[in-house]
């Protein structure tokens, strides 16, 4: 039998591991308390208030003033640690993976680990999710990295060409490039037949084209893009 004192022990509140506090007693004394000291976060907070310190002391009116920085330094700045950059990795391979199964996996609570996943969908860190179709069910059958140079290197001709690839569904991938030539494509068509009519109307009726180059894709034996 387990005597009532011992039932009646409060228990232990639980803490999540990226949990800080900051607390203010006067006059530039403030405490900051991390779950975890060694958190990126609670690390530049306190690299922060050094710097403030002097100021702290002048008057208590300045005390509101960094809590609402402090705040917004929270709450804008995306700082990640281990554990974000673990959350990012499960999520790429798999972004439906429910914050049950995501938390047990990065060893958390899921309302913490949800409450991470939230902060980087704000901060720009998990820009979406998307679904990423088979090259049958988007029927391509040819794809090809084509190299093109530009007669001349104007802003008006870049944005030019750019705006055209832009519209050309067949064009999945259009990247600015150091080099002999200006650009290079990730064009994906149905056959070879449609990627011959795309390089005659699409490329070969940008006036300003010094250079196509193609480089057909024959076998990918590795590819990580979402």
């Amino acid at each position: 039998m387990i005597p009532a004192m011992c039932r009646q022990l409060p228990r232990r509140p639980t803490v999540a591991p990226d949990a800080i506090s900051i607390a203010l007693f006067g006059p530039g004394v403030i405490v900051v308390t991390a779950a975890n000291p060694t958190n990126p976060i609670s690390a530049s907070i306190r690299r922060l208030l050094s710097c403030l310190r002097p100021i702290l002391v002048r008057g208590r009116w300045w005390m509101s003033a960094i809590r609402a920085m402090i705040t917004a330094f929270l709450q804008e700045r995306p700082i990640m640690d281990a554990i974000d950059d673990k959350i990012l990795r499960i999520l790429r391979k798999d972004g439906r993976i429910t914050h049950h199964a995501l938390a047990e996996r990065v060893g958390m609570s899921a309302s913490t680990c949800q409450r991470r996943v939230e902060a980087m969908e704000r901060q720009g860190i998990i820009a979406g999710y998307r679904a990423v179709l088979g090259d049958a069910a988007r029927q391509v059958g040819f794809a090809a990295f084509v190299l093109v140079g530009l007669g001349r290197h104007t802003a008006r001709v870049q944005q030019a060409f750019e705006a055209r690839c832009a519209a050309a569904p067949q064009v999945v991938e259009c990247h600015n490039i150091t080099g002999t030539v200006e650009y290079l494509l990730r064009v994906e068509c149905r056959d070879l037949a449609s990627y011959k009519q795309f390089h005659h109307e699409v490329l070969g009726g940008f006036p300003d084209l010094t250079t196509i180059v193609t480089h057909v894709i024959v076998g990918t034996s590795k590819d990580d893009r979402a």
